[in-house]
């Protein structure tokens, strides 16, 4: 694979073992965790979860076009597939490695209460400043307001947003100060977009369609929005948004070739991020980077558009 110099705008990283379980079966206890798990025998399995991880990721593609029930039931696969990569392979050496493997310089970490708490992540954006940058979330039990003056006086620079998590529609009043806030710091603002059946982990799917959050625009002009995963199986509304509002970009990750090649088309690709959501469905960074190779080397996009959609276009949102 060429070489390109990276900004990841769409990471997370998780705790070691035995801290991520506990907090994954205390906050969600149905999911299939045994007290006996054990990390040296789940490690084994490695090379049989990576040939699953594949399939993963173009079931991802497939969703778009099954109906109702089959759609659920090929979330749930990826889902299956999702659990065992952050179990397995999602702590910071495993992302650290893959940076240096594959030129990440730089990446935007995401913060997920309560499984990669905010401390945690501006912890490790302090450890690692020339590598790493600090997105927070709010919990839906804080005050949303005084919890990001407190975690911007440590450091935090973005805010994402997770309306299928949370469980709480757009429209209601808990983001209102949120919002405010972001606007204040000149905080940029992630959103996650795309009806995407994970529970108990998204208790409402499809609060996080993208025409739910459009309201955000016309009432943040000055807010910049990144509509992470463009709206997944409805990447046209996402890419209309980003054509419509100044203010509104797009990260490719969870779209395949096809989509990323409309969006060149449709979107300035001023507005175009690269983004993975490592280490959810597994190896998704390099997936993702040779998706836009693939463009490349077809000359679908120039030398330019591809320096801008994997560095330049981050820097300047960054800035």
């Amino acid at each position: 694979m060429q070489k390109h110099e990276v900004i990841d705008f769409h990471v997370h990283v998780y705790p070691a073992f035995n801290d991520l379980l506990s907090k994954l079966k205390e906050a969600y206890p149905d999911l299939p965790i045994k007290d006996d798990m054990d990390f040296s025998t789940l490690k084994k399995l490695l090379p049989m979860a990576h040939k699953a991880q594949s399939m993963a990721q173009g079931v991802l593609g497939l969703g778009k076009k099954l109906p109702g029930f089959l759609n659920k039931m090929n979330d749930k696969y990826v889902a299956l597939v999702t659990f065992y990569s952050i179990i397995i392979e999602s702590s910071v050496d495993d992302l650290l490695r893959e940076m240096d493997r594959l030129n990440v310089t730089r990446a935007v970490l995401i913060a997920h209460p309560p499984l990669i708490s905010n401390e945690f992540i501006l912890d490790l954006c302090e450890k690692y400043p020339d590598k790493f940058i600090s997105f927070i979330n709010v919990s839906t039990d804080e005050d949303p307001a005084a919890k990001i003056d407190e975690l911007v006086a440590k450091g935090a620079f973005g805010l994402k947003i997770h309306h299928a998590a949370d469980g709480i529609k757009a429209s209601d009043e808990f983001y209102i100060p949120m919002l405010e806030k972001a606007r204040e710091h000149k905080m940029p603002v992630i959103l996650h977009t795309g009806c995407f059946h994970m529970k108990p982990i998204h208790k409402c799917p499809e609060f996080s369609h993208a025409k739910e959050v459009e309201p955000y625009f016309s009432k943040y002009p000055d807010l910049k929005f990144v509509l992470a995963h463009m709206n997944y199986k409805e990447p046209d509304v996402a890419m209309e948004f980003a054509r419509k509002y100044d203010n509104v970009y797009v990260d490719i990750s969870w779209q395949d070739t096809e989509v990323i090649y409309k969006a060149l088309s449709q979107v300035p690709t001023d507005k175009i991020l690269f983004g993975s959501d490592w280490p959810l469905v597994g190896n998704n960074i390099e997936v993702t980077l040779k998706r836009v190779l693939r463009l490349f080397d077809e000359k679908a996009l120039t030398e330019e558009q591809l320096g801008k959609i994997l560095k330049e276009n981050a820097l300047s949102l960054l800035s």
